[in-house]
Order: structure tokens, then C-alpha cells, then sequence
């Protein structure tokens, strides 16, 4: 109450001030004589407009009080008709997100959409009602009288910072003779419904409602041309700046204007005569800044007289903190950096200016204004508390209006800016960007505050932040040649992305993006983004997109802030950094911040020693026939057998219920399997589905062929799913709908579902089969998560799962492994069917889906996290094989050699046929990747990096053993026999080991042979490779 007091006692005080000077009978706003033609057309863009008297004093309905968005009118006249203008103004980036409205037809529900209304009095009884909404949809009525349609017309323009209303009254329409003669006087009012903000702002001081002519303003006619145009109170520097520019004055002197400012530290009064220069124009400016506190009011009265005539007197107003908004100018920068990195931002904005790399020369520039930084989406609290739409969403860019201080510094931590924005009056945002003393990585701060405020109808919830956010980047910003990596699933490499990431949507991390990074590059270098969040990891989005006609990108990590009122935000910070290469200097960021912050979980000495599994997904086996597959995977050098069919079979497809299948053997007969499988020296895993489900799997279980066979001491979900609650453990998303896929699997009685990864019952029942019945009665070796971790897009929000607070998917999945970690037998091992590095915490191998996205490059999680043990071959299909191999016809080997060539460990479907029988060239296969196993199971994956040139159709990759003490290349020959020749390959040896080869080999599947080391030209290694057998081939090279 302290601080609002001076406020009320400084309004009356400056009424008092001004008693003495001539009164205004009214507010009001004088209408010049257009000095021209005016097309409606929505842009105000006629030399008429600029000398119109324009006015932006608007208040809140009911209130003294500015309104919360700036509205600007003017108004013209001429002999046939009334001109209005009026431009709405909008938080920076939503002029073109706002929602057009409901209404569509005229005189429809226009009032209720985002809209202007204009109020018109031409005689003493009686009005006129003109609405337009965004849309540019009319309604018009008489008073309250909608019958009435007037002969009017309007149209409707969006500009980058707001929506522009342009409006022709015929006088004829308003029963009017002809133009008003000058002097003349008529009632009027302009209104705004700013349903972004749920304001309702009015020129007129108003106070229950719009329809209240008798507090309506005066429009006057003018017998000049004058053009006015104030700045309005604007934040310069440390306080209060106002200024009024003027045209088509008369001679000097007849032009008057008096401007009273009230702040916390006392008044600013001007009282001048308006001096034209020669050709009419004039310009008054006042700076107030030793008025102003921060986080205070300032009060307004404005007054301007030709000769005795007032021609702009709006009513006073109070503008409040939040309303003292920088007008945007031009950029001033500000650098941090280091001897290897700079940042350049705009110190009166907050955006960025530009980015550069100073040992490669790269420089990343910004359009002039700048990229924003930032985006904010977010919601009333009064209509949505809490599941929201997305057309309720407000996005709200932190910009050179919502900026209130920067803060540059600098220490041992390098150098820091610090720039602190103030949303809709209430919430702080601070964005903190630090260069440290040595590196190319910046680190990207956020904090949110968002308190609780005195009027909790304005409050906002902050649901998603982007932040980083670069948008309008040029597909040519780091040079020719432009690619983006991002490793989903095992990895997307897309070439010209300002064409090929049209349409991409959000990718979630967790879920298929296995790791929280990506990388944009050219020729000239490249700029990698990391989400540097530790715990709790928020629902997260990487944003990789481009538009189609201007081919420029939109690069942001988007991420959950779900702050409600009264709480505080603080994620973890973000990575950026412009760097030098292509994305491998990316990934070796990602991977060193990654191994220092994260504790990868030891893995069983018998999962780093395999070299792949046999497996299948179809039911064709019985539990008693388990020993024997083993035997045949043995005979190939496999010693794991992983199945996705232990709960399926025939029509039995169901993959909800944890019950080993009856149709497969009894339990006891599973245990013996296992127990013989561990006498072998083997190893079994088995699966279930996280994160799908279905409401009627208790209705299912209860069919008689199943009943029957499933003992009465296995717990099972209810029959009624809505009492017993199995379908309210579905995730509910941020509109309060459940969540469930659009394809119909078979066996499901009503689709997948998606279950809510936090949701008690569910993970409760899950973890019980997981750890007491598979792991604990049953003796498995594996389990695996299928479909997981998947994301649907959105945190759960349902309110009886057991999570206080909307839950995000991917941190929930963490919390699930680490539960299943806990109690699970310590060599217990965890599968998932999609690879994620958050969960090397506690999992321990995943799927290694290698080409099933567009744009498949495997090669870019196998070199991030080389350690991370990856089964590909089979699962999940191959078409996406095809991309490698366009138009050839393939086979499940071609796939096998493509896992060697990088390393990963092999899918081989599993055969119930004698160990004598197995097939050789599976047999084969291993052993050539069992010879290579140090490198490619321990060591390191160093891609094509320092490899020469290959022939066509021929592909090398190599890998480094642990200790440094040798390489392996794989080379993958898919040449025709008559085709292949002897070719030479280079490589740089230094650049992997130190040292020169003692020893170089080649190893095919059928033999080996020694091969001589020579010198390129350029001083590079050289092997002379004669044509082999087979298209698989691995070169040794070993180093002192």
C-alpha cells in the first residue's frame, strides 16, 4: 500500500497544478483536412496520413491507468467522408501468431474477437457503433441497435509489430449533409478489445462500459492540415523520455503544446511555443530522468493549442512501470569474448548481433535488428491455471520493449552480460550469457521469477521457453556448403537444410533424439547448440526448421519452464558455441561435457564382450527350445539371444501383460531355460512395452483361452477400466486430452495408448514384472523397454497419478530406469528400443537404429559416444537401407556389412536349427568383427577423419584401441568383381596414434595378409590395398 498511495496523492497534486491554465471541456483529438486521396487499404501509407493529429493516450477501461499495449489513432476528413487509423500495437514476434478470431460474417460476434470499436455522436442524441476484429470482419449498429447497417467500408494490415485498422465513414452513413464545417464539435470514443492481454483499453475515460456516451471524448475539425505525432512516455536510458513532432505548422508562434510529467522525485513541466522551420515542421523533446525510480509510475497531463483552439488534449493518464517501454533504435553493440570466440549483442534490446570464431574466420551475422534470443509462451492464469490450448498461448519475445537493465561483468569466470526483461508488468526474465577465458563453448543462463501479483486476473503461467532461439539465420550463414546434424535416433545429417528442414518438427530429447545437441556448418564453420540441463531435465524440444520461400532457418532448444505464479525457473544452461570444422568439432564438445558431468553405469563384463544377438519377433519357438537356439548362436560366436515374442503368439499379439505366454510353456518351464541357457555360458532378455498400453487389457486377460492358463495369484488389471483406473494412467497433455497413437496395432482392442512414464500404478505394475518376476523369480539376464523412451510431445498434466506437478516425459523415464537400477540384481541388464545417453546412468545397451529417419548418418552417435553399446541389423525393419544404396536391390546382408562398417554390434535373427548347420557367413562376420572388438567395443570410433580418398562405390572408417596402440579401418567394397582395381589409401596416422606402424595387415572373412606401408606425397601414410574377396575387409595397424 506504501507505494501506491504517492501515486493517487501525485495525480491529485497535479490536477491542482494545472487548475490555473485554460480548461478543456473534454478530452480531445482534432481532425485535420486530408491533404489528398485516401485508399483504404490497411497502411496508413498516404502522404494525407502525415498530418493527421495522432493520439496514443489510451487507459484501461474503468481506470486511470495506461493501457497494458500501445494503440495509436488518427483522423482525417474531406469532403465525402471520415478517416480513421489506427494501428494496435503487439509484443515483439506475435503480429503474425495472433488469431484472426471467431467471427466471420458481419455483424457477428466481433466485439468478443481482437478488434477495435469506434463510437460516433455527430449529433447530441444518439450514436453510431463500428467494430472491425483482426480479420477484418465489419459489425455496425445503431446504439444497440445491430439491424442498422451503414454504407462503411474498412481494411486490415499486419505489420511485423502490430495490426493497422484503416476506416472510411461516408457522411452520408451517418445521415450527415456533408462535411462538418471547422470548429464543428462531435462526440466520439475509440476502443480496443486486446485479447492477447484481456484488456479492454478506451481513448475516452470510460468507466463501467463502452456504451457510455456521456463520457465520450470530442473530435474536432480543423480548418489546417497539422500533422502531431507524440512519442508517447517512453523508457531512454535511465528514465522517462517524451517527444512531439509536428508538420504543416502555421507561422510561429500561433502553436502551443504543455506537457506536465509526474514521477516519484517530482514534476517536469514544458509550456512552449512550437517554432516551424521553414517548412512547417517542429520537434519539442523532454527528458525527465531524475523524475523516475525504477519500478514506478509516471503521471501524464498533455495539452496542445493553435491560437485558442485545443487540436490534442487527451485525459491524463498514469503510466505504470510495465507501460514505460523503449521505442526501438538503432543497435547499440556490446561484446563478450575470449581470444577464440565473440558474442555481440544490442545493449538496447538484448538481441544478438552477431557471432564469431577468431581463429577460423568465421562471422555469423545478424539481420539488422538482430536475432531474438528468446521466445516465452505463455498463458492467463485467470482462464487457464492449468491445461491450456494452443491457441490461448501467448508468445512473448523479451526485446527492446520488455528490456530493463543490462549488466556487463567480467572475472575469473570471463566476461558475462546480464539482460533483465519485465513481462507484462509482473514476471522477470534474465537472460545471462558468459564467454569463458578460454574455449569456443558460451554458456546460455535463463531465470524466470514470476510472482504472485496484486491482480491475479493478469498473471501469467510460463509454460515453454526457447531459449537459445535463432530465427531468420540464412542457410549460408557458416559459408557454402551448409549442412545440420542432429543425433536422432542414430544420427540426421541433412545437405541444403534451407530446403530439406521444411516442415521438420519439434524433436523431443528424451525420446528419439539420443543425445540433447546439434550442429549447423558450413564451409566456413559451424555453430553448435547443446541443452546443458543436468537434473531435473526439463520436457525438451530441439527446433530445427526452415521456411520454403525465403529458405531461412528457425535453430532453438525449447524447453518446459511450467512456472505458475509465485515460482521460480532456473533450468540449467545452454551451450552455444561458433566453432571451427564441421560437426565432429561439435560432437567432440558434446562428448567431453558429457563424460564429465555423467556417470556412465558399468556395464556387465558379458554385454562389452558381445558381439551381437540372435533374436526374433515372431512367437515360432516354445521356452524348452531356448537351449538349442543358444547352441546354434554359439556355433557363430554369439552367446546372448534377445526375444520380442515371449508374450505373443497367434492371435495372443498382446504386449501389455507381463505373463510369460502360456502357448509357449508354463513358468517353470521358462526357469529351466534360463537355468540351462546360464549353464551354456549364455545370456536372455526379453521385453515389454513402456510406454504403450491399453485401457482394456483387463477385459482382454479375462477371455477363457487365456484365463485358463494364467494361475489366480498373478495380479492383472481390473475389468472396469475406468473404475479400477487403468485408463487414467494414460498421459494427459497440456489440453487435458489423453494421449494415444493413430496407427491400430493388432491385438490391441483400442490402439496404443500412452502411459504416463510417472504415473504410480502404472510403473508400479511395471516394475513388479520387471524386477520381482522376470529379473528376480525367473533368473532373466536383459530387459527391454520397448517403445521407449518415446515422446508424445507434451508433459503429463493429469492430476491423479501421483505427481504433484505437470511430469515431463523424458525426466520421468530417467526416474523409472533409476528405480528399476535400484532394485534390479546388480548384472541385471537394461535395454531400451531407443538409444539415449541420459539413460547410461542406469541402462546399460540400446537399439542402434541406423537408417530408419531421412537423412540417415549413424556415424554421428557411434562417434559422439563410441562406448555406448549399439544391436543393429534387424529391428524395426530396413527399408531406410535404401537411402545408402539407392536403386539396388538388397538383402539383410547388406545391412550386416553396413553395421560393421561402423562398428555397432550385430542383429542376427535366431535359428532353432543343429550348431553344425549355422550359417558360415554369419560365423564369418563375427570373427572378423571379433578381431576388431578392442577397437570397435572400447576404443574409439574416428569416422573418415584423416582418411584419404576412396574409389567409388568403396567406403573406410576407423577406430582406435584404448590404449593407443593400434587402428582399424573398415572398408566396405560394393564394387562389382570386374570392376575392382588395386587403389591406394591415405591416411593420417598422427593425427589417431603416435608413432609409426610396426605392423599393417588386411583381414577378410576368409584370410589375411600382410600390406606394405609407404609416404604420400604430401607426407600422409599410404596402403596399397589390392582387390579381395567379399566386400568386408578390416586394416590393422599396429603402433609401438
Amino acid at each position: 500500500m506504501a507505494t501506491i498511495f504517492p501515486r493517487i496523492l501525485g495525480v491529485a497534486l497535479a490536477v491542482v497544478a494545472l487548475a490555473g491554465l485554460p480548461a478543456v471541456a473534454a478530452p480531445t483529438l482534432g481532425v485535420s483536412r486530408s491533404t489528398g486521396p485516401v485508399v483504404v487499404d490497411g497502411d496508413l501509407q498516404e502522404d494525407a496520413w502525415r498530418r493527421a493529429v495522432a493520439s496514443t493516450d489510451f487507459r484501461v477501461l474503468g481506470s486511470d491507468q495506461a493501457a497494458r499495449r500501445r494503440t495509436a489513432i488518427r483522423c482525417l476528413y474531406d469532403a465525402e467522408a471520415l478517416y480513421l487509423g489506427i494501428a494496435c500495437d503487439l509484443p515483439a514476434g506475435t503480429a503474425t501468431a495472433l488469431e484472426a478470431g471467431m467471427a466471420r460474417d458481419r455483424d457477428g460476434a466481433v466485439c468478443g474477437d481482437e478488434c477495435v470499436e469506434i463510437y460516433l455522436a455527430p449529433k447530441p442524441r444518439g450514436y453510431v457503433h463500428l467494430a472491425v476484429n483482426l480479420a477484418g470482419v465489419l459489425y455496425d449498429a445503431k446504439a444497440m441497435d445491430k439491424t442498422w447497417n451503414g454504407d462503411w467500408t474498412a481494411a486490415v494490415s499486419r505489420t511485423a509489430e502490430a495490426w493497422v485498422v484503416e476506416v472510411r465513414v461516408p457522411w452520408a452513413a451517418l445521415d450527415s449533409a456533408g462535411a462538418p464545417v471547422p470548429g464543428q464539435e462531435w462526440s466520439f470514443n475509440i476502443a480496443r478489445n486486446d485479447r492477447l492481454h484481456r484488456q479492454y483499453a478506451t481513448w475516452s475515460p470510460l468507466v463501467r462500459g463502452f456504451h457510455e456516451p456521456e463520457g465520450f471524448g470530442r473530435l474536432r475539425f480543423l480548418s489546417e492540415s497539422i500533422g502531431l505525432e507524440s512519442s508517447g512516455v517512453r523508457r531512454m536510458g535511465t528514465g522517462p523520455h517524451w517527444s512531439m513532432l509536428a508538420d504543416g505548422l502555421p507561422t510561429a508562434g500561433r502553436a502551443r503544446a504543455r506537457l506536465v510529467l509526474r514521477g516519484a522525485h517530482g514534476d517536469r513541466v514544458v509550456d512552449e511555443a512550437l517554432a516551424p522551420a521553414a517548412d512547417g515542421a517542429a520537434r519539442l523533446d523532454l527528458a525527465a530522468e531524475e523524475l523516475w525510480s525504477p519500478g514506478t509510475s509516471v503521471w501524464q497531463s498533455l495539452e496542445v493549442w493553435l491560437d485558442e483552439e485545443p487540436i490534442l488534449a487527451p485525459a491524463p493518464l498514469i503510466l505504470p512501470a510495465e507501460a514505460l517501454r523503449a521505442r526501438r533504435g538503432e543497435p547499440e553493440p556490446v561484446t563478450v569474448g575470449n581470444d577464440e570466440v565473440s558474442l555481440t549483442f544490442d545493449r538496447q534490446s538484448g538481441r544478438l548481433l552477431g557471432a564469431a570464431n577468431r581463429t577460423c574466420g568465421l562471422t555469423i551475422a545478424a539481420p539488422p535488428e538482430g536475432f531474438a534470443i528468446a521466445e516465452i509462451d505463455a498463458v492467463s492464469f485467470l482462464s487457464r491455471p492449468h491445461c491450456f490450448r494452443d491457441e490461448d498461448v501467448q508468445t512473448i519475445l523479451p526485446d527492446h520493449d520488455t528490456l530493463e537493465a543490462v549488466e556487463a561483468d567480467a572475472g575469473a569466470f570471463g566476461q558475462r552480460l546480464r539482460f533483465r526483461h519485465r513481462l507484462s508488468g509482473s514476471a522477470l526474465v534474465t537472460l545471462t550469457i558468459t564467454v569463458p577465458p578460454q574455449g569456443v563453448e558460451t554458456l546460455w543462463d535463463i531465470a524466470i521469477d514470476n510472482p504472485r501479483t496484486v491482480r491475479p486476473s493478469q498473471s501469467l503461467v510460463i509454460h515453454r521457453v526457447r531459449y537459445p532461439s535463432l530465427s531468420g539465420l540464412p542457410d549460408t550463414a557458416c559459408g557454402a556448403d551448409p549442412h545440420v546434424v542432429v543425433p536422432y535416433l542414430m544420427g540426421q545429417r541433412f545437405p541444403d537444410p534451407g530446403r530439406t528442414l521444411v516442415g521438420q518438427r519439434p524433436l523431443p530429447y528424451i525420446g528419439p533424439l539420443t543425445m540433447g545437441w546439434f550442429d549447423f556448418y558450413g564451409a566456413a564453420g559451424g555453430l553448435y547448440v547443446k541443452v546443458g540441463d543436468v537434473s531435473p531435465l526439463p520436457e525438451t524440444h530441439l527446433i530445427l526448421r526452415s521456411e520454403a520461400a525465403s529458405r531461412l532457418l528457425t535453430l532453438a532448444v525449447q524447453r518446459w519452464a511450467l512456472c505458475w505464479p509465485g515460482e521460480r525457473w532456473t533450468p540449467g544452461p545452454c551451450g552455444l558455441a561458433p566453432h571451427a570444422g564441421d560437426w565432429h568439432r561439435a560432437a567432440d564438445l558434446y562428448r567431453t561435457w558429457f563424460r564429465q558431468t555423467f556417470t556412465q553405469r558399468p556395464r556387465p563384463d558379458w554385454l562389452v564382450e558381445a558381439d551381437g544377438y540372435v533374436m526374433t519377433g515372431g512367437p515360432g519357438y516354445e521356452f524348452g527350445q531356448l537351449p538349442r537356439v543358444l547352441e546354434n548362436a554359439q556355433a557363430i560366436g554369439i552367446d546372448y539371444i534377445q526375444l520380442w515374442s515371449q508374450m505373443t503368439g497367434g492371435e495372443l499379439s498382446y504386449h501389455a501383460f507381463g505373463f510369460p505366454n502360456p502357448y509357449m510353456g508354463t513358468e517353470a518351464d521358462l526357469r529351466q531355460a534360463i537355468r540351462a541357457i546360464h549353464r551354456r555360458g549364455g545370456r536372455l532378455g526379453v521385453y515389454l512395452n513402456f510406454n504403450t498400453g491399453d485401457p482394456l487389457l483387463g477385459t482382454f486377460l479375462r477371455q477363457p483361452r487365456l484365463a485358463q492358463k494364467i494361475p489366480r495369484a498373478i495380479p492383472r488389471p481390473g475389468l472396469d477400466y475406468l473404475a479400477e483406473g487403468w485408463l487414467q494412467q494414460s498421459l494427459m497433455d497440456h489440453t487435458g486430452s489423453y494421449s494415444m497413437w493413430s496407427t491400430t496395432v493388432p491385438g490391441y482392442l483400442d490402439d496404443y495408448w500412452n502411459t504416463c512414464p510417472a504415473g504410480k500404478a502404472w510403473t508400479d505394475y511395471y516394475a513388479y514384472w520387471v524386477v520381482d518376476k522376470w529379473a528376480r523369480e525367473y533368473g532373466l539376464d536383459v530387459w527391454y523397454l520397448d517403445s521407449c523412451p518415446v515422446s508424445r510431445g507434451s508433459p503429463c498434466f493429469a492430476t491423479d497419478h501421483g505427481h504433484r506437478r505437470p511430469a515431463a516425459e523424458g525426466q520421468s523415464i530417467i526416474d523409472f530406469f533409476a528405480r528399476l537400477r535400484r532394485r534390479a540384481p546388480r548384472q541385471f541388464g537394461l535395454m531400451q528400443e531407443y538409444a539415449s545417453d541420459r539413460l547410461l546412468q542406469y541402462g546399460t545397451h540400446a537399439l542402434g537404429l541406423m537408417w530408419h529417419p531421412p537423412h540417415a548418418h549413424p556415424e554421428v552417435v557411434r562417434y559422439t559416444l563410441p562406448e555406448y553399446p549399439l544391436f543393429s541389423g534387424m529391428c524395426n525393419g530396413n527399408d531406410g537401407l535404401k537411402q545408402f544404396y539407392p536403386g539396388e536391390r538388397l538383402t539383410s546382408r547388406d545391412a550386416i556389412e553396413r553395421v560393421f562398417l561402423i562398428g555397432n554390434r550385430f542383429e542376427f535373427p535366431m535359428s532353432h536349427r543343429p550348431p553344425e548347420l549355422a550359417d558360415d557367413w554369419q560365423r564369418r562376420m563375427v570373427a572378423l568383427r571379433r578381431a576388431c572388438h578392442p577397437e570397435m567395443s572400447r576404443g574409439d570410433f574416428l569416422d573418415d577423419l584423416g582418411l584419404g580418398a576412396t574409389p567409388a562405390r568403396v567406403e573406410a572408417r576407423w577406430f582406435r584401441h584404448p590404449e593407443h596402440t593400434r587402428v582399424v579401418i573398415t572398408l566396405l567394397d560394393r564394387r562389382e568383381p570386374s570392376d575392382r582395381t588395386a587403389w591406394d589409401l591415405d591416411l593420417d596416422l598422427d593425427s589417431a596414434v603416435e608413432g609409426s606402424p610396426r605392423r599393417a595387415w588386411m583381414q577378410t572373412l576368409d584370410a589375411s595378409r600382410d600390406l606394405a606401408v609407404g609416404q604420400a606425397p604430401d607426407g600422409r601414410l599410404r596402403l596399397h590395398l589390392e582387390p579381395f574377396e567379399g566386400r568386408v575387409a578390416a586394416l590393422f595397424l599396429e603402433v609401438p
